[in-house]
């Protein structure tokens, strides 16, 4: 029963909170008072942390105080014991949890305080762009096998979009010059980020700014050349701030955050002793 009390308390707290109440500045192993339950080698156990593991561990109104106290306070000689065994030092997870921990501490401050619904409109009105919705293409491709050579596919490619420029179809240039077959392209419209999915950088890179109409010249993709033809384009549309307003506040509190993280470390880099190796790669 002990011992299932303690995975469920270490569980509710989480490594990286319990290891971040190792390194708590210890006090006076004297009587205790206050709001602490106990006191581990001068480590103050808060009726708070009691609370919090009760509502954690869904214990009920009437599980004894003592009970989970005792849970908390062998939490806490364990993590002692990890700290004085070196593992805050030479174990990675237990590291990353730390780091964890800081991080999320710090974020916690900036969730807490929260954006004004002007500060969410003033950020949406800087960074509209941001928020619109993606330019989105509809394309049509007509690939031409290497098997030949790959000067062969290219001359084959330019003898078809000789054939379009001369009036005919693109489709009809995919039947007569194409092999197949052909890129799994669909015939709607595709924002570019699932586009570039479907075709793969270089492609999408080389319909990015081709107009409506017009053919591409020929592109070499992996085994095939290809040429391209932009069907249909529907621009960017900035979106309301009402449409985006989950996206906005989203994006603002991520950046809140790596303001107020970067804030962090730099203080701390500030108050603190760092001497490099003089082979040292520097940041």
């Amino acid at each position: 029963m002990k011992h299932g009390l303690l995975q469920g308390v270490a569980a509710a707290c989480g490594l990286a909170l319990a290891l971040a109440g190792a390194v708590t500045v210890r006090g006076s192993d004297g009587a205790v008072g206050g709001d602490a339950v106990a006191r581990v080698n001068g480590v103050p156990i808060p009726r708070s942390a009691v609370d919090r593991v009760r509502g954690q561990v869904g214990a009920g109104a009437g599980a004894a105080e003592a009970v989970l106290a005792a849970g908390l306070v062998d939490e806490e000689l364990l993590v002692q014991r990890a700290v004085e065994i070196g593992l805050v030092d030479a174990d990675r997870d237990v590291r990353k949890a730390l780091v964890r921990a800081a991080i999320d501490e710090t974020l916690r401050g900036v969730a807490d305080r929260g954006p004004t619904e002007a500060a969410l409109r003033a950020f949406h009105a800087e960074h509209a762009a941001l928020f619109a919705t993606p330019r989105r293409l509809c394309v049509r491709s007509i690939s031409f096998g290497t098997r030949e050579g790959a000067d062969a596919a290219v001359r084959r490619a330019e003898a078809a979009a000789a054939a379009v420029a001369a009036g005919l179809s693109f489709a009809e240039a995919d039947t007569r010059y194409g092999d197949r077959p052909g890129l799994p392209v669909p015939d709607d419209v595709l924002p570019e980020p699932v586009l570039r999915r479907v075709l793969g950088p270089t492609l999408t890179d080389a319909v990015r700014m081709l107009p409506p109409g017009t053919v591409s010249a020929p592109v070499r993709s992996g085994d095939a050349v290809h040429l391209l033809q932009v069907v249909k384009e529907e621009p960017a549309r900035p979106a309301s701030f009402e449409a985006a307003r989950a996206a906005v506040e989203a994006e603002w509190r991520r950046r809140r955050g790596q303001d107020a993280l970067d804030a962090l470390l730099t203080r701390l880099r500030a108050q603190a002793r760092i001497v490099h190796a003089a082979d040292a790669p520097r940041p």
